[in-house]
């Protein structure tokens, strides 16, 4: 399958237009010339020095010219073809998987504590309590027997059997349990974090 160029159709156009408008210039200028000399044949016919450098002004434009438009006509039709092209894949891209959609505006919103699912761990979060000990276990240390950090079983027990508190400072709350002291941020599961107390 070749490349189907879409801007083939409208060069030919722009052509057939500049062509045309070519036709009519030079029709008009052989009109207004004829005007002018039925006008003027009665006025005596002197040439002067001034009369000669206009007309040797006016050949050189003229032969400078007319390159000068037919590259300027081909460089916009070439800029109108370029432009179709990039609309086409514009509107391709955009009907594509990656659409973009426009974001509802009739959302009610929530406050900042509002906003969690309710099916998580202690209906604060949209994480299980499995989930937050492997937060807590990648954020202490994960599971190194070196670290003074309580191990995974001594997190599951303070969240499943220690006294609870909420945090003054974020969306978090601290369960006690023993000497082990775990904090859960709901608001940034992935920070929450454990320790031995007095360590």
């Amino acid at each position: 399958m070749g490349f189907d160029d879409p801007g083939l159709t409208l060069r030919a156009e722009a052509r057939a237009v500049l062509i045309e408008a070519r036709r009519q210039l030079v029709d008009a200028g052989d009109t207004a010339a004829r005007v002018l000399s039925i006008a003027t044949e009665p006025a005596p016919q002197l040439r002067g020095f001034a009369d000669d450098v206009s007309d040797e002004a006016a050949d050189v434009g003229a032969v400078a010219g007319v390159p000068i438009n037919v590259a300027s006509a081909g460089l916009i039709v070439t800029g109108v073809g370029t432009a179709l092209a990039g609309a086409g894949l514009l509107m391709n891209a955009a009907s594509g998987d990656d659409a973009v959609h426009p974001l509802r505006t009739d959302n009610p919103g929530s406050s900042a504590n509002q906003y969690a699912p309710k099916d998580g761990f202690r209906g604060r979060t949209e994480f299980e309590q499995d989930e937050i000990e492997q937060f807590i276990n990648g954020h202490t240390g994960d599971g190194d027997i070196a670290s003074p950090r309580p191990p995974m079983k001594e997190v599951n027990e303070a969240l499943t059997k220690g006294t609870v508190k909420q945090s003054t400072d974020h969306d978090a709350e601290e369960f006690v349990y023993g000497k082990i002291r775990v904090i859960v941020n709901y608001e940034r599961p992935w920070l929450s974090t454990a320790y031995e107390i007095g360590s």
